[in-house]
C-alpha cells in the first residue's frame, strides 16, 4: 500500500491560461505488474478469452459484471500504487460554470463523466487553461459549428486557487496502462467512466481527484476534484464570458465555432 512517505519528490509546477506557458509532467509512482487474462479452449474450437473472476475478497464495484469489462477498474485497484501528479499551494485551474450557481460547486447528480452514480460524494471539475474549459464546457454538442450565445452569456470564467496541496491520479499516458485502463475512460460512455471515478475515491491514498485529457481538445488536461479536497480550494478572479469580447473571439477562431 502507499502512503504519503513513497511519493518521492514533489514536481512543481504551475498553471497559466496561456497553453503555450505551462509545465505538465507528473511525478509518476510505482506500479504492479497486471494479470494477463485466462485462455482456455476445447478440442475443435477456437480459443477464447476468460476474463479473470474477482476472488471474495475483492471489493465489489457495484456495476454488473456485464458493462464493458475490460475498461473497469481490475479487480486488485484497491492494492494498486497510484501514478500521481502533486499539485501545490500556489497553483490555479480555471473553471467555467453557470454565474447562477458560483464556481466552487462539487455536483452530485450522476450526469457528468466522474461523477459518482450514488451521489455520495460530489466532483468539481476544472481544467488548467482556459482553452481547455471552454472546450470541456461549451463544446459538448459533438460536432456542433455553432455555439448558442444564450449559454455563453449565463456562464462565467473563475480561478480557483490551490491553498494546500492535492494529489491527483493521472488517468492519462503510462498512468493508462498502469492502473488497467484505456483512453475511453476520458472519452467513452460515462458507465465505463463513472466507476473509475468510484475506484479512485475509494482507493485506500485517498487521493484528491482525476488528471485526464479533455474529450473535446485531447490537447488540453482538466481535472475532477472530489469533494474531500473542498478546503484547499479558493475561489480567485472571475469574470462572464461575454465581458472580454477579445478573449472570446480567441476561443471561437481556435474551434472554428460561431455564436447562434
Amino acid at each position: 500500500m502507499m502512503g504519503p512517505g513513497n511519493v518521492g519528490r514533489t514536481l512543481t509546477y504551475r498553471f497559466v491560461h496561456n497553453t503555450d506557458d505551462h509545465q505538465r509532467g507528473p511525478e509518476m509512482l510505482g506500479f504492479e505488474g497486471v494479470k494477463s487474462a485466462g485462455f482456455s479452449a476445447q478440442p475443435n474450437q477456437a480459443i477464447r478469452a476468460v476474463p479473470a473472476r474477482p476472488t471474495s475478497s475483492e471489493p465489489n464495484t457495484g456495476f454488473p459484471a456485464n458493462v464493458g469489462m475490460s475498461s473497469l477498474p481490475p479487480p486488485d485497484f484497491a492494492r494498486r500504487d497510484l501514478p500521481i501528479e502533486v499539485v501545490p499551494a500556489g497553483a490555479s485551474f480555471v473553471r467555467i460554470h453557470r454565474t447562477a450557481v458560483g464556481a466552487l460547486h462539487f455536483g452530485a447528480s450522476g450526469d457528468n463523466r466522474f461523477d459518482d452514480p450514488d451521489g455520495k460524494y460530489g466532483v468539481c471539475y476544472v481544467a488548467h487553461t482556459m482553452a481547455g474549459a471552454f472546450a470541456e464546457t461549451c463544446l459538448r454538442q459533438v460536432g456542433a459549428s455553432l455555439a448558442p450565445l444564450a449559454s455563453l452569456s449565463a456562464r462565467s470564467a473563475t480561478d480557483l486557487l490551490v491553498t494546500a496541496g492535492l494529489r491527483l491520479v493521472a488517468l492519462h499516458g503510462s498512468g493508462l496502462a498502469r492502473l488497467g485502463a484505456t483512453a475511453a475512460v476520458s472519452s467513452g460512455a460515462y458507465e465505463f467512466s463513472q466507476p473509475w471515478s468510484r475506484a479512485v475515491h475509494a482507493h485506500p491514498f485517498s487521493p484528491d481527484g482525476i488528471v485526464y485529457r479533455s474529450n473535446h481538445d485531447n490537447g488540453e488536461f482538466c481535472a475532477a476534484l472530489f469533494d474531500r479536497c473542498r478546503d484547499r480550494l479558493a475561489e480567485g478572479a472571475s469574470r462572464e464570458l461575454m465581458a472580454d469580447r477579445a478573449a472570446l473571439a480567441g476561443l471561437l477562431d481556435r474551434y472554428k465555432v460561431g455564436l447562434t
